[in-house]
């Protein structure tokens, strides 16, 4: 096998597997609606990262001395949604809220 036809399978290889792990991300949404009910008040940033992962988006308010890890998926009837976990000063879990950000139709923001 020429030098040339072991670098394009080697390419293809890795797209591939670049694909792969592009649908397991795409696919995490509807996942971490499996993982939110793990979720209580008085756990760590390291317990939340460990049940969910990392957030999708972080929020930093500095008036009330908290910060809000934003994460994203879709609930059991098909809505995109938005999961709030809430820290307090000492990084401990003070609250946790979910809200919809559509209607369930593809398309719909």
């Amino acid at each position: 096998m020429s030098h040339h036809i072991a670098r394009t399978i080697a390419l293809i290889a890795t797209v591939a597997l670049l694909q792969g792990c592009a649908a397991v991300l795409a696919s995490n949404e509807p996942y971490r609606n499996a993982l939110i009910p793990q979720l209580q008040q008085g756990m760590t940033r390291e317990q939340v990262e460990t049940v969910i992962g990392k957030p999708d988006q972080v929020m930093v308010f500095n008036n009330t001395q908290t910060v809000s890890w934003d994460y994203r998926y879709t609930d059991s009837w098909g809505f995109l949604c938005l999961y709030a976990v809430n820290f307090g000063a000492d990084w401990r879990v003070v609250s946790m809220v979910s809200r919809r950000l559509n209607d369930g139709r593809s398309g719909m923001n």
